[in-house]
């Protein structure tokens, strides 16, 4: 016998969407910073410069009450899987490729091992550092070299 999940199923559900993502937002960034900070996403930059709720009911035409339910479903986790995935990291990825230049760049300027254990674990994937395998200093250099070059190709220096 299979048993089968019901979830909470919105009217409006391009709204309900925008709503989820909305709320995981930092509301003190607006869109224009969004841009700045690399963000492309049409939904995100849509309803970046939503400070309230209320505004939110407004632009869209939903009232309180319909936005008072969407926080009960949300809060208790009666939505579905795919709606649970637009947290906050729904955003920030995002600015993955901005946040990486900063570490690279950081870690070139400072030569703090931080930066450099954080990328080879996430850049190279190299999580134990008994196994990373590096020739000499050549391989640092040929990293610095690169961080540089995509540097200089967005306009930026060190």
């Amino acid at each position: 016998m299979t048993t089968t999940e019901t979830h909470f199923t919105p009217d409006r559900e391009r709204e309900f969407r925008l709503y989820i993502i909305w709320k995981s937002l930092d509301h003190t960034m607006s869109t224009k910073l969004f841009e700045q900070l690399g963000v492309t996403d049409e939904l995100i930059l849509e309803i970046a410069d939503l400070k309230t709720q209320k505004d939110f009911g407004k632009k869209y035409s939903i009232d309180q009450k319909t936005m008072t339910n969407w926080n009960k479903q949300i809060k208790v986790g009666n939505i579905a899987p795919e709606y649970k995935e637009l947290d906050w990291r729904y955003w920030a990825k995002q600015l993955t490729g901005r946040m990486a230049s900063a570490v690279a760049r950081e870690g070139i300027k400072t030569g703090n091992p931080q930066h450099f254990n954080s990328w080879m674990k996430y850049v190279e994937r190299e999580d134990d550092k008994s196994t990373v395998k590096l020739e000499g200093w050549e391989g640092l250099a040929d990293l610095i070299k690169g961080a540089d070059k995509v540097l200089e190709e967005h306009g930026e220096t060190i």
